[in-house]
């Protein structure tokens, strides 16, 4: 299933009171490597995993803003990629002959980092660079709230240059949730 992430921000800039609220569709990969225990039987009832999880995602920012008097819709671009681990637990049932129900649920910590840039063709280096202050201005009191994850806000790097502006934040710790049913045949 593909992952879905709310993000909710509000801010101010240039005086104006400034709100988005959608979602972003993260693409890439992850890989989630896991040890489990079994209490008992090998493969059958109660486990505790240790899991693992690094993750390289780039996706989509929707925004809009008005320009001369015409409302533009355009996209920041992002990237994000992170390291974490924690731990799970788990039953895996024997359902018949080679049929097994696999239930699990865990939490744990990762830290990571993330990037967003526009290179909007709408914007001027005069833009970019009015971007770059605004986001070093109102870091403190702009209130960007992703599920999970919190403000993101804090810490951020801005800068610019006459074709883009950009925003980095390097070292965010965040919480990794595990969780599935999984039907299995053993062959």
């Amino acid at each position: 299933l593909p992952m879905v992430i709310q993000v909710d921000a509000i801010g101010e800039l240039d005086g104006q009171n400034q709100t988005y609220s959608g979602e972003i569709e993260p693409q890439g990969w992850f890989i989630n490597p896991y040890f489990r225990y079994y209490v008992g039987q090998a493969m059958k009832g109660f486990y505790l995993e240790a899991f693992g999880r690094y993750y390289d995602y780039s996706y989509l920012v929707p925004y809009e803003y008005d320009k001369n008097g015409a409302t533009i819709h355009a996209n920041l671009d992002g990237t994000a990629n992170g390291l974490g681990g924690g731990l799970a637990l788990g039953v895996q049932f024997n359902l018949a002959p080679r049929v097994y129900l696999d239930i699990h649920a865990g939490y744990g910590m990762g830290v990571g980092d993330i990037h967003l840039q526009t290179n909007d063709p709408n914007l001027d280096a005069t833009d970019y660079q009015n971007i770059k202050m605004n986001i070093e201005e109102h870091e403190a009191d702009a209130d960007v709230e992703i599920f999970l994850l919190g403000n993101v806000l804090e810490g951020i790097d801005a800068g610019a240059d006459a074709s883009s502006a950009w925003g980095d934040i390097k070292g965010k710790t965040f919480p990794l949730v595990r969780g599935g049913v999984s039907l299995g045949f053993a062959f």
